[in-house]
């Protein structure tokens, strides 16, 4: 298949892209007017001057580690005070990037904030929204809610959109759908028909490949899923014929009697409803089934599955998953939190390139491939069709097997978000 070079990162909805700004926002209006009063005691005061000095910090000179050194002092100085906490936690997870570290000073917030101030609930379900701990997002954001409801407080979209996403990664459509009438969720729920056209530069690809002289070539499309179907499709100017071999759909073009031509048209109708969707049960395969192969093979090194060193690798990063799904994601968010989509610098296995710390979609999911075949999970190496991105782009990603639908379900290694989520690709 042809591969786009530009970056394939999924981007983030841009209802999520104004968390943090309307939730800095929020903070500054109501720290400010909670700290501005005078105290009456020596201990007060040196709280209230050390969390203004924070507040200075953080706002007006853009010093996060300061701020954060001066909410410390200032918790120190008075720990029954809620507002030093939360902007602790606060700091960590905007700005520090570091949710987890974020938590114990947010539950500390919210466990000292006796007022209907909503604050430490929400930023709780932002942070273990983070971690994708979807079930404790989801408890905290109802208790956001329920709060800014008890204090006449308008809901902001976002916050709404957040809760949906969190059914939605949950598995729990209906919910998802129930949460978000209008947003993103709703929309990318509903069914639709997805229209893709490409103009792909032919002639210069075969060329690049040393394939200009083959009288024949294949092109991969995706397979049907319970959430998608391809209706159509359509090439030109030349003629193309659909094939079904060892469960891939290919269509089969022929080399004109003119050659090659330099460019070439497809077009595909897609039919799709994510609210089919359901979540995925992952199994270590068992010798001597079909599926072994799947969990095995080595590719004859490629995979780098007779490294020690690249298994004992695997092992220590996965060591805290108490079961193969929990190993698989821990395994995927070591690939994403260690490479970076770029151009490609180093051939040889699948560790070669994962510690060359670059390479594209092909790269991410060739690794990929290699670190969950490590685990002894079921996956193999697709190409498909991204409809994530405008226009549409042809896209590399794996698919894992899912033993409780005994289904193979996509999954694409360069996205955080869509782990458990099945893309539309």
């Amino acid at each position: 298949m042809f591969r786009s070079s530009d970056n394939k990162e999924h981007r983030a909805p841009q209802s999520r892209r104004l968390w943090n700004a309307r939730l800095l926002i929020a903070v500054t209006a109501f720290i400010l007017f909670c700290a501005g009063g005078s105290a009456s005691s020596q201990s007060a005061a040196s709280y209230d001057e050390l969390y203004n000095s924070g507040i200075h910090s953080l706002y007006t000179l853009n010093r996060a580690e300061e701020a954060r050194s001066f909410f410390e002092k200032a918790s120190r100085t008075d720990d029954s005070r809620w507002q030093a906490h939360f902007m602790i936690g606060f700091i960590d997870r905007a700005y520090q990037k570091n949710p987890g570290r974020a938590i114990p000073f947010l539950q500390r917030a919210e466990q000292l904030c006796t007022d209907t101030d909503h604050l430490p609930s929400l930023e709780l379900a932002v942070a273990f929204s983070e971690l994708e701990d979807a079930s404790s997002a989801i408890r905290w954001n109802l208790k956001a809610q329920r709060l800014m409801r008890a204090g006449g407080k308008g809901i902001d979209p976002w916050i709404v959109e957040l809760l949906a996403y969190n059914y939605f990664h949950l598995g729990d459509t209906d919910r998802a759908l129930a949460a978000s009438s209008t947003g993103w969720v709703h929309e990318y729920l509903q069914p639709r028909t997805v229209r893709l056209e490409w103009n792909i530069r032919l002639g210069r690809a075969l060329r690049d490949w040393r394939l200009d002289a083959e009288t024949k070539i294949r092109l991969t499309l995706p397979l049907d899923r319970p959430y998608q179907k391809i209706t159509a499709f359509r090439i030109s100017p030349i003629q193309g014929r659909q094939i079904n071999e060892m469960g891939n759909r290919l269509i089969e073009i022929e080399r004109p009697q003119s050659g090659w031509p330099e460019t070439m048209r497809l077009e595909l109708t897609v039919q799709q409803n994510m609210k089919s969707m359901s979540p995925s049960s992952l199994a270590i395969a068992a010798p001597g089934t079909d599926l072994f192969a799947y969990a095995s093979d080595n590719q004859g090194g490629y995979n780098a599955l007779d490294n020690p060193e690249f298994t004992q690798m695997i092992r220590s990063v996965t060591s805290q998953g108490s079961n193969p799904g929990e190993k698989v994601k821990l395994a995927m968010n070591h690939l994403r939190s260690n490479f970076r989509y770029d151009s490609r610098i180093a051939e040889g296995n699948i560790y070669d390139m994962f510690q060359s710390g670059q390479g594209d979609c092909g790269y991410y999911s060739a690794i990929a491939v290699g670190f969950i075949r490590a685990l002894g999970v079921p996956v193999r190496f697709v190409y498909g069709l991204n409809t994530g991105f405008d226009p549409p782009t042809p896209h590399a990603i794996i698919e894992i097997y899912d033993a409780k639908s005994g289904r193979w379900f996509p999954h694409d290694p360069q996205s955080k978000l869509l782990y458990g989520i099945i893309n539309p690709t």
